[in-house]
């Protein structure tokens, strides 16, 4: 990345002003600005975050299974891995519970491979705060959850000084948090006490100190932030906190208009973090009826909603309600469902219930699976849409199978080297599969971003688009493509002008792909499986890679099968094989069927 036209139209493509706040950020950061703006200080309140006496009510099943699973010490991890932490958690995980007094912008994250910062964001984003406000709304023992609430909090807070320590590093955190506590002070009637209120400012001074880096970013914590302070203002306001210059409506309609494509998808090349645009947006638009603010109602806003609720709709693959593990995947997950995290129609139903859009009368039996604060999905005879030409994806529908073509239209950033993956389901079943990214600091061996990660063209030795950072590519190549019929044909090619071309024939029950690529003499296509390797799977140019499916490649060309790492919920690791073709010296393209039986 020496060639300084592409610096230029790198730093084009980022935004020149978002570099700048970027660099900003990095140089405030370097001289102390954060230290001496945010300070580090002891909380002036400990006690109970709410003085409130409830009601007992008619049971709600699902919120008191897991309000009483907290009570006995359970957490649910990224809200799924059951995790017993005891009476109190221990709210700081490995290496962070040594660097606790340090300045939060003064820690080193993510430095150390394998020890992903996550695992202690993730109770401290208070998610079961709200799950214990529901139990507590819900039971006939409201008083029961309501003690093992303030305890919980109370406890947080004596530990963690403001501004204290790796839970006050990311504003994105700070801001989850801060929304869960909005949220169920609203859901019980409106009292906090000065212990809550306090926290909530002090989140809102974290999170307005470094909001120009979160806008610069163009992504998720862009989003979260910003929401964040537009509404802690107004909650803080509401109990007598006066805030100066808090962000006004038409600053969030603008972020909210360029993150939301037309196509409806996220700026982010991601499926799940889609969802968490989603979730947040349902979760917001509640708060903002409790705060009486109506930002939703304008008409940019709805038609963002409008959209985000078309795309997720479409994209969920219908007989298991899942979508493929395109794009990053942090394990995020925001709606209070009572159904796996892989399960994305809890959140299309959420959507639909809070801003009352139409949804497909197919998931009308679904509503229990999520709560819906109340209220009720609305559902209507509604029309598939195959293509999202903004998020680069093409669906198709057969008897026997669903395809999903992700191919690069990089607005944004790129996440993966996923151009021109191929993602096939069949019977509800992800049978060709992208193994993908569950962690942001996964051990050094594991290639979860890497071409081979995904179906599709590599380039053996060196990547086709090289990394200058975690999250940013170098080139963001933009594909080519053509789609008669059944007929699919696609090409990217690199800044060293290197082209992957992709053609694919989606007949009723079998996909033909010819692969080719140029100016490159090492190249192959990877194949990734769910599922352990069968040492008798593969014979003779056939793979039986699932109980219905088989791949056949030419005997001519060389395969090599591996057993690579495959999350398939955050870091939890499930068997998977993956097979490498390599073309023979006689041929210059390599021509795969996969045949749904």
């Amino acid at each position: 990345m020496t060639n300084p036209l592409n610096i230029l139209v790198l730093a084009n493509r980022l935004g020149f002003i978002n570099s700048a706040h970027v660099l900003r950020h990095r140089h405030r950061i370097r001289r102390g600005h954060y230290t001496r703006k945010l300070p580090i200080t002891a909380p002036q309140f400990v006690g109970k975050f709410w003085d409130v006496v409830l009601k007992p009510t008619k049971p709600h099943a699902g919120l008191i299974a897991r309000g009483d699973e907290i009570c006995n010490g359970i957490f649910r991890r990224f809200d799924y891995t059951p995790v017993h932490e005891g009476e109190k958690p221990q709210w700081l995980k490995g290496v962070y519970r040594e660097r606790q007094h340090l300045h939060c912008l003064q820690v080193p994250v993510n430095d150390i491979a394998g020890e992903d910062v996550k695992l202690t964001w993730d109770l401290s984003r208070f998610k079961w705060v709200t799950q214990l406000t529901l139990a507590a709304l819900h039971s006939q023992e409201p008083q029961k959850y309501m003690d093992r609430l303030n305890v919980l909090t109370t406890d947080w807070l004596r530990q963690h000084d403001y501004q204290s320590g790796v839970l006050w590093f990311c504003s994105q955190e700070v801001s989850l948090r801060g929304l869960q506590l909005m949220l169920s002070t609203e859901l019980l009637g409106g009292t906090p006490t000065p212990s809550l209120l306090e926290l909530v400012e002090q989140s809102y001074n974290r999170v307005k100190a470094s909001i120009h880096y979160a806008l610069a970013q163009q992504n998720n914590h862009s989003y979260t932030e910003l929401m964040f302070l537009f509404y802690a203002a107004r909650f803080l306001g509401k109990y007598g906190v006066v805030i100066e210059r808090p962000p006004e409506r038409r600053q969030v309609a603008a972020l909210v208009k360029r993150l939301i494509q037309p196509d409806g998808s996220c700026a982010m090349p991601s499926l799940n973090y889609h969802r968490v645009f989603c979730d947040l947006s349902a979760h917001f638009a509640v708060l903002d009826d409790y705060l009486n603010v109506g930002l939703w109602r304008d008409g940019t806003m709805r038609i963002c909603a409008t959209r985000m609720i078309r795309f997720l709709e479409n994209v969920i693959e219908p007989e298991s309600g899942g979508v493929p593990n395109i794009g990053h995947n942090d394990g995020s997950q925001h709606a209070f469902q009572f159904t796996p995290p892989t399960d994305y129609v809890p959140t299309l139903l959420l959507m639909s219930a809070v801003f009352g859009i139409p949804i497909a009368k197919k998931f009308a039996t679904r509503a229990d699976d999520v709560y819906l604060f109340g209220r009720a999905p609305v559902f209507a005879d509604m029309p598939a849409v195959t293509q999202f030409d903004d998020f680069g994806l093409l669906i198709v529908d057969k008897p026997k199978y669903r395809a999903y073509l992700k191919y690069p239209r990089n607005r944004f950033r790129p996440l993966q080297s996923d151009f021109l993956h191929l993602d096939v389901w069949a019977n509800g079943k992800n049978i060709l599969h992208d193994s993908g990214t569950f962690s942001y600091n996964p051990p050094a061996e594991d290639d979860l971003d890497d071409d081979v990660a995904h179906n599709t063209l590599v380039m053996l030795g060196k990547p086709f688009v090289k990394k200058l950072s975690r999250f940013l590519y170098a080139y963001w190549p933009n594909a080519q493509l053509d789609v008669k019929g059944d007929e699919v044909s696609a090409r990217i090619s690199n800044q060293h002008c290197v082209t992957l071309s992709r053609r694919i024939h989606f007949g009723a029950t079998s996909i033909t792909i010819e692969d080719s690529a140029s100016g490159v003499h090492e190249w192959g296509v990877a194949f990734n499986f769910p599922g352990a390797i069968s040492a008798n799977a593969f014979q003779q140019g056939r793979w039986q890679f699932a109980q219905n499916a088989v791949l056949v490649t030419p005997d001519a060309c060389t395969q090599k099968i591996s057993s690579p790492g495959y999350a398939p919920w955050y870091q939890e690791k499930a068997a998977s094989c993956r097979m490498l073709v390599l073309p023979s010296e006689q041929s210059d393209s390599i021509i795969s069927d996969i045949i749904i039986e």
